[in-house]
């Protein structure tokens, strides 16, 4: 008896020869690769973005296809349409573009809607996109355009708002509602673009245009800008931002980011621009539009150099190579950033003038290449090339430039200045000290000119009133930093001043006025640094009225612009009424000027309310130094009284020996090129007289709050210093008060602790000095964030004591050669009694010591300074040097 019948052998059998047969194409065939999503990959070159349902669709056609930009691949690139089954491979180009490859995706493209597919050996992503025909310009838009093109400029708004606000097709009414913004535009009217831009976007929204209507809105924004409509502008932008969420467009989020961080820039919320121009940044960098890019870190660069990070600003430009103009631009700003740094790295000024140089052969447009001109002009004057200041003189007199004739005018004053060319040079300063549309900024540095001027004729009286002139009006440039970064960290003309005024009043035997004049100067680096932050501080219902009294003195500033262009060219009958007019306009500025500031001295008032000397009792003196032409001159303020003696670089207070033993505390004013600090460390070693550095005089005679908050101790805020987070501990038993602890300690978490008036913070962890920029001082918290220098003086916290037991606490970054700032400024600047920080890494059981015996002291809290220097003594008793790490800041 068989097992199987035939038909079920047959069947057995094939089985067997069909699974034989799969299992020998498994064998010889790979399996299917199993992709992991693409992360990072932008989709650019679209023609539009439309809203089909509730997803956004991007449009192609032939002219633009679309353009990926992704991480390199990881194998070979491949592309191809996807729809219900269907796949049409697409042929791709790569280019690899600096850390990333774009990926052109070439014609001919299937027409209809599909799913964009790119993949990698091992990765792939998506897109839903429409792929279309090259639209055709609608022929009522083609004939419409054509008659507008007929017309006169004035009349054109008339003819297109008769087209938008008609019958016609929705996406005709549309475009014609963009014609009519751009005709109000060119007839100079912003308002009524405004308006038409506004209506565009609401067309292209009720189309379904997404994109469209972003950039609409975006448009609109613009307008809004440059009318000094701030805050309407940011609010459209907003706007244009949920638009944008919905499109996930990179390009047009770009854009949007750089416009805002103009706007930010220009109104004085630095920090806010620094974020959008990095979005910016970031967002065109994963775009195919180079010039976009190009523009925006341009923009970025530029700012980060206004806040003094000169060294990232270079690395930025560095990193964002361009051609053509573009490429000429970035060079331009890479030599004036090169020239800024040099002032404290010296080795800068080669690549300075190679920038600027080479910009000048990209460079086409005059009013551009005259800003790389100037620039080149003082790199010349500050290394005496006088040869090469007339030749560049002549190439901006050849180029016919349409701005910045004062900037010439007080160059060729400062030319004359340097051949002794008195008369000229007089004649030069004073045409820019007349005119009535100069800048706080043109007026100082005139002014200076003239003094050094009466200075060469030996008139002293009229040299010092034109010094006293100066430094007046660079004060009121120093207090425009809120709006304007201009010339803000160009320091070297500064010291021109203080040197100038300095040496003019010891020559006419004025010591009070002399050490005034100096230290005034010296706080005016601190006015700067806060200035830039008050916008800042505002609280946010007050930032409208600020908006609109900035918007309104930058229209009075255009108007009284205008008319000066007018008069320029008015008859010589009409001239002296032109005169009386721009008198009258230039009153009007100044009001608005000064209404507009009246809004932050009422809401967000000044750090340093008072730049006089003190009055110091009399068991108290000042001690600084100042070194010019060679000399260098001490000066010693007690009481009312100030003595001035020559002396040394190498011993700089031997003059004034006896004196500091007779006084129980010194304040010492550091000094550039002269070390007071280790002279003063030294003098005192065995002496009872305490001491204590501050960064100007001033700062002692600003009024003291009294901190009464209960301490904050943050210990160990990275989670990585166990003898931090010990010393914490210790502190908060003897101390008492709140604890910020490891992860505990967050941004937010210690401005809120602070922020009560903490009569005692203690933070016990990593501190760092951002060497290329000393305004980026910062203290590190959990999670990788900071509390910087910047943040301080926004927050303002009114503290008592300040223990910075970290390394490299106190240390002072140059910011030219005149000038240094660090993190303890901040505190000090912000109200704090006192700080104690250090200048260099101190090993953890040292910086244990000196905090036990700083708190063990009976008077710690209300004489900080003798609590200091019982701690000093302890460990040089002990003969352990590390106390000369540790720095006492602030009052006594």
């Amino acid at each position: 008896m068989k097992l199987f019948s035939p038909t079920v052998r047959r069947a057995l059998i094939a089985a067997v020869v069909i699974g034989a047969a799969a299992m020998i194409v498994m064998a010889i065939m790979p399996p299917d690769v199993v992709r992991t999503p693409l992360e990072g990959a932008q989709l650019a070159g679209t023609r539009g973005i439309r809203l089909e349902g509730e997803q956004p669709v991007p449009r192609f056609d032939d002219q633009r296809a679309p353009i990926v930009v992704a991480p390199p691949a990881q194998g070979q690139w491949s592309a191809y349409a996807a729809r219900d089954g269907d796949r049409v491979q697409l042929t791709t180009v790569v280019e690899p573009v600096d850390d990333v490859q774009r990926i052109r995706v070439q014609a001919p493209l299937p027409i209809g809607r599909w799913d964009l597919v790119l993949e990698d050996d091992a990765r792939h992503t998506r897109w839903p996109v429409r792929f279309a025909k090259v639209p055709t310009p609608s022929t009522v838009i083609t004939r419409l355009k054509a008659e507008a093109e007929a017309l006169a400029v004035a009349d054109r708004p008339a003819f297109w708002v008769t087209a938008a606000q008609g019958d016609g097709a929705l996406a005709d009414r549309q475009v014609a509602a963009v014609e009519l913004g751009r005709a109000h535009i060119a007839a100079g009217d912003m308002a009524k673009a405004t308006l038409a831009y506004q209506d565009a976007a609401r067309l292209a929204g009720e189309m379904g245009e997404i994109g469209e209507q972003a950039g609409r809105l975006r448009a609109a924004a613009w307008t809004l800008y440059r009318q000094r409509r701030f805050e309407e502008a940011l609010s459209m932008l907003s706007d244009a931002g949920v638009v944008l969420t919905t499109m996930r467009d990179a390009t047009a989020t770009a854009r949007s980011d750089y416009l805002r961080g103009c706007i930010e820039r220009e109104t004085g919320l630095f920090r806010s621009a620094t974020s959008s121009l990095r979005r910016a940044v970031a967002n065109a960098s994963s775009t195919a539009d180079e010039s976009l890019r190009a523009t925006c870190v341009n923009e970025l660069a530029t700012l980060l150099s206004d806040l003094g990070q000169h060294r990232t600003a270079l690395d930025l430009l560095e990193e964002t190579p361009t051609v053509g103009p573009a490429k000429g631009r970035r060079l331009t700003t890479r030599g004036w950033i090169a020239s800024r740094l040099a002032q404290t790295a010296p080795e800068y000024l080669a690549l300075a003038r190679k920038s600027l140089e080479e910009a000048m052969t990209y460079l086409k447009n005059p009013d551009v290449r005259f800003s790389a001109l100037i620039n080149l002009i003082e790199l010349d004057l500050s290394e005496a090339r006088l040869e090469n200041v007339r030749r560049n003189l002549k190439q901006i007199d050849k180029d016919g430039a349409v701005f910045g004739q004062r900037e010439v005018t007080l160059i060729r004053g400062t030319l004359a200045l340097r051949t002794r060319s008195f008369v000229v040079a007089s004649a030069l300063f004073d045409e820019v000290l007349t005119e009535p549309l100069a800048t706080h900024e043109e007026r100082w540095r005139a002014a200076l000119g003239a003094a050094q001027v009466a200075h060469a004729q030996g008139d002293l009286a009229k040299a010092i009133k034109l010094a006293n002139h100066a430094a007046t009006a660079l004060k009121q440039s120093s207090r425009q930093s809120a709006v304007s970064g201009a010339r803000a960290t160009w320091l070297a003309d500064r010291k021109q001043l203080i040197e100038t005024t300095v040496r003019l009043h010891l020559d006419r035997g004025h010591s009070l006025q002399a050490l005034s004049a100096l230290d005034g100067l010296r706080a005016w680096v601190f006015e700067d640094l806060d200035a830039r932050l008050r916008v800042e501080r505002l609280p946010k219902a007050e930032r409208s009225a600020w908006f609109s009294a900035q918007a309104a003195y930058r229209r009075s500033r255009a108007t009284l612009d205008a008319h000066q262009a007018e008069c320029r060219h008015a008859p010589s009958d009409e001239r002296p009424a032109c005169a009386k007019q721009l008198t009258s306009l230039k009153s009007a500025v100044n009001a608005a000027f000064d209404e507009m500031y009246l809004v932050l001295d009422r809401s967000a008032p000044s750090a340093i309310s008072n730049t006089r000397l003190p009055t110091l009792p009399a068991n108290r003196a000042l001690v600084t130094a100042f070194g010019f032409d060679g000399r260098v001159v001490a000066f010693w303020l007690q009481g009312p009284n100030v003595t001035v003696a020559e002396t040394t670089a190498e011993d700089p207070l031997a003059p004034f020996v006896k004196r500091i033993t007779e006084v129980e505390h010194l304040y010492v004013v550091g000094a550039a090129g002269v070390d007071l600090r280790k002279s003063a460390r030294d003098t005192l070693a065995d002496k009872s007289t305490t001491w204590s550095e501050v960064p100007f005089a001033g700062l002692l005679a600003q009024p003291q709050v009294d901190a009464l908050g209960a301490p904050v101790v943050i210990a160990d805020p990275t989670a990585d210093l166990q003898h931090a987070r010990a010393e914490g501990r210790a502190v908060h038993t003897r101390l008492g008060g709140s604890m910020l602890l490891g992860e505990q300690a967050t941004q937010a978490a210690t401005l809120d602790a602070i922020s009560s008036g903490a009569r005692v913070l203690h933070f016990a962890g990593h501190g760092a000095l951002d060497a290329e920029s000393p305004w980026q001082a910062h203290l590190l918290l959990a999670n990788d964030e900071r509390l910087t220098l910047a943040d301080l003086l926004v927050a303002r916290p009114i503290l008592g004591i300040v223990f910075l037991s970290g390394c490299e606490t106190g240390v002072r970054g140059a910011l030219s050669s005149q000038h240094a700032v660090g993190l303890p400024d901040a505190f000090l600047l912000s109200g704090a009694r006192a700080v104690i920080a250090t200048d260099r890494v101190v090993p953890d059981a040292d910086a244990r010591t000196f905090v036990d015996h700083f708190y063990k002291h009976p008077d710690w809290a209300s004489r900080p300074a003798a609590a200091f220097h019982s701690a000093v003594r302890a460990l040089r008793a002990a003969g352990n040097p590390i106390w000369t790490a540790f720095r006492l800041m602030g009052r006594a």
